[in-house]
């Protein structure tokens, strides 16, 4: 594609050249113009790259367990359920061994240690509590 603005520069110099003031300020104006049109042109390609993906998205979606799963992808999930149904964003939600949460949202998910297990996301761990006399101790090692 060619490049307006070499050709705007080129014809600024032929301009310069020959002390043409009145063409020199309108080539001027002519590339601020073109540099803005430029700019508004990424923007609009970076959105409509956005929105092609979030299209995409949504027609694959599967809701289990409470939270979104692209079943057959590369990456399944899962995902926010928070996150796209307000924003539309797809928010992949982190696991630890204990619980599953959104990190944009802080919503807190429970997905059974067998779907877990599955996927390969950690077990959710809970304490075994030591009956000692004069209370309750959690162990150490939790």
């Amino acid at each position: 594609m060619p490049d307006p603005l070499k050709y705007l520069e080129r014809a600024f110099d032929i301009a310069s050249a020959h002390k043409l003031v009145p063409l020199m300020d309108a080539l001027l104006e002519a590339k601020r113009e073109s540099l803005t049109m430029q700019d508004q042109m990424d923007r609009v390609g970076r959105e409509n790259k956005g929105l092609r993906e979030k299209l995409r998205l949504t027609g694959e979606f599967v809701r289990r367990e409470g939270v979104l799963w692209l079943d057959e992808a590369k990456d399944p999930g899962p995902y926010c359920t928070a996150c796209w149904d307000t924003k539309h964003e797809a928010i992949r939600i982190s696991f630890s061994i204990a619980g599953a949460s959104c990190p944009a949202c802080e919503e807190s998910y429970g997905v059974s240690d067998e779907t877990r297990q599955k996927y390969g996301f950690p077990k959710i761990r809970t304490p075994e509590i030591l009956i000692i006399e004069g209370g309750t101790r959690i162990p150490d090692q939790f």
